[in-house]
């Protein structure tokens, strides 16, 4: 009974930090979205990102290169190879974008393993 109550409230207290909108249909080609959250990123911007499902019906979720875009180009550097090692993202080294492609049956842990990452770079 206390677990299903603590399940509840918390699903309920999470529908609050997150937040699911249609994307600009100009920003992609492909049906996408953008999550954004209550968080702060280290210029009091909320921290947000899209999530778009491709042909092929795997989705990708990507920042569009706001986060590492800030950083020098050797911080930008490593912190970019900490994100693939530590959270197995992709990160596009010309665009600086932070990427991460999972099949549908895997977009749960997808989602929870991208936002960690993006909340770690967003708040460096």
């Amino acid at each position: 009974m206390l677990q299903t109550t603590i399940l509840a409230a918390m699903k309920d207290a999470t529908s609050h930090l997150l937040e699911l909108v249609p994307r600009d249909p100009y920003a992609s080609s492909r049906p996408s979205f953008l999550i954004r959250s209550v968080f702060m990123d280290r210029h009091n911007d909320g921290i947000s990102f899209a999530i778009e499902e491709g042909p092929d019906g795997r989705y990708t979720l990507l920042d569009d290169g706001y986060y590492l875009s800030d950083f020098q180009d050797g911080t930008w550097q490593e912190i970019g190879d900490t994100l693939i090692k530590t959270y197995n993202v992709q990160v596009n080294r010309v665009t600086r974008e932070i990427s991460l492609t999972c099949p549908k049956g895997k977009l749960s842990d997808a989602l929870s393993t991208y936002f960690q990452a993006i909340v770690w770079t967003a708040c460096r």
